[in-house]
């Protein structure tokens, strides 16, 4: 675990934390006595803060919980396709299509989450309050915002149109309208279903797990050496990118494992 001065950012060294207590520590840069406390990059890292023994602060990391649930989701779908491919009566082809729908839906709307808390974790909060005052959509502050903290620029391109395709998609299964629509043959079943059975299956689970994975590496293997982030002690981006990789490694070991 590593602490760090809450105001200036500065590093306290290992054995000064082992041999003062909470109240004698004073920032030698700024002078301050708030201390913040980092876990190691996981799926349930927090930062925690504290200004003395009454008042502790904790600032959960989600984004690697949303992308542990999107992979779990997505392979739950491909089994679930696997089913329905199998079955041999009607009432089994559509209970298995019902289990795949279930997780395709929780798989893309995760993966989405993920690259939004993923925002949140790292691209500094006056830019984030700037285009959220500008009503800029989403989906274009996310894509800005990891701009500014990472090297994209081979990526520009696809991560633009694939944001197009995933948040909108995220967006009608939390913003649903209720109305009726043409059926459409589910792929590859050819099965005629509702078109949120074909918009909402292993295919797009898949994708949008890709595309979250994709844009998660290459952030930490692309950091902007001395951009800024955000959070409690806002390491730069190459900082951040270091300390995270870790939790990406797992991501993508999970997501992997069942290839």
């Amino acid at each position: 675990m590593s602490h760090s001065c809450a105001e200036c950012g500065y590093r306290y060294p290992d054995d000064v934390i082992e041999q003062t207590v909470p109240g004698e520590r004073q920032c030698p840069q700024c002078g301050s006595k708030r201390v913040s406390a980092e876990a190691p990059a996981g799926h349930a890292a927090v930062s925690v803060t504290a200004s003395g023994p009454e008042r502790i602060a904790v600032a959960a990391r989600l984004w690697p919980r949303w992308a542990a649930i999107a992979i779990d989701r997505a392979l739950a779908a491909r089994v679930a396709r696997e089913q329905a491919v199998a079955a041999t009566d009607p009432t089994m082809e559509s209970s298995s299509l019902n289990e795949e729908f279930d997780a395709a839906l929780v798989a893309v709307a995760a993966s989405a989450h993920t690259l939004d808390a993923f925002y949140g974790s790292v691209v500094p909060a006056t830019r984030r309050a700037a285009w959220r005052a500008n009503r800029t959509k989403r989906r274009t502050a996310i894509h800005e915002g990891l701009k500014l903290v990472f090297a994209t620029g081979p990526r520009n391109a696809a991560w633009g149109d694939e944001f197009k395709w995933l948040f909108p998609l995220r967006d009608a299964s939390v913003h649903h309208e209720e109305k009726p629509r043409e059926t459409v043959p589910h792929p590859p079943l050819g099965t005629h279903t509702g078109p949120e059975y074909a918009d909402y299956s292993t295919e797009s689970a898949d994708r949008a797990v890709r595309l979250m994975l994709d844009v998660l590496r290459w952030c930490v293997d692309n950091p902007r050496a001395k951009a800024p982030t955000t959070g409690p002690q806002a390491p730069t981006a190459n900082e951040w990118a270091r300390d995270n990789e870790p939790a990406v490694a797992v991501l993508e070991n999970r997501w992997a494992s069942s290839a």
